[in-house]
């Protein structure tokens, strides 16, 4: 999440500052029903300068509150900037699963801007990083036929991140991001990432997550 800074607003060919910086407020968490995901009672709705990490998607089962591969994560490990929820700066994105893919919407922030009109690429890495690592994790807990509460705990870290930029992504859009599994090999989840915008594919990523150690940090 940008913060001190002045929101950018857009227009069709051209951005000019306001000189009135906005409050963004903090995520929400996300309550789920009759087939709908609903913001809290009070928040904004997701867009350019609020908050950027959208529920997944409709065609999920959401009978019931349905929490995001990250809520899983314990408090020690809940700090990153991509993932972390407790990271009140970060991008503190939310990913599920949909059918055999899983999923992540988000809406980058003015000062996400690489040229006008368009995403930074650095963001785009960070976010086909951070959902493959969930992926992976998600992944492994499907393998073995158990649910991301149950010990012991998959936690993943990056060990290596290609990614090949397609076409420019344009910053005023909701970006989905879909990631599959390519293979399950040990400590070892390959999964392929790719953003997409309005249907058009605009970055793809190939990431080696690999099993954390207990002993990571110590």
């Amino acid at each position: 999440m940008c913060s001190e800074r002045q929101t950018l607003l857009y227009s069709a060919d051209l951005i000019r500052a306001d000189l009135n910086p906005r409050v963004v407020p903090a995520h929400e968490e996300i309550m789920a029903g009759e087939g709908e995901a609903l913001l809290d009672e009070g928040s904004a709705s997701p867009g350019i300068g609020s908050p950027h990490a959208i529920p997944g998607p409709t065609s999920l089962n959401f009978g019931k509150f349905m929490k995001a591969f990250q809520d899983y994560y314990p408090e020690n490990l809940a700090h990153c900037y991509g993932c972390g929820r407790l990271n009140t700066q970060g991008h503190q994105i939310k990913t599920y699963w949909d059918g055999d893919e899983t999923v992540t919407r988000f809406t980058p922030e003015a000062c996400h801007t690489a040229v006008p009109g368009f995403t930074y690429g650095g963001l785009i890495a960070s976010l086909i990083d951070c959902h493959s690592t969930g992926t992976a994790a998600a992944a492994m807990y499907r393998a073995e036929g158990r649910e991301m509460d149950t010990l012991p705990a998959f936690r993943f870290v990056t060990g290596s991140l290609k990614v090949d930029f397609l076409k420019p992504t344009p910053i005023a859009s909701v970006l989905e991001i879909r990631g599959r599994v390519k293979e399950i090999k040990g400590r070892k989840v390959i999964v392929e990432t790719t953003v997409w915008v309005d249907g058009v594919a605009t970055a793809r990523g190939d990431v080696v997550a690999v099993q954390m150690p207990e002993s990571f940090g110590a």
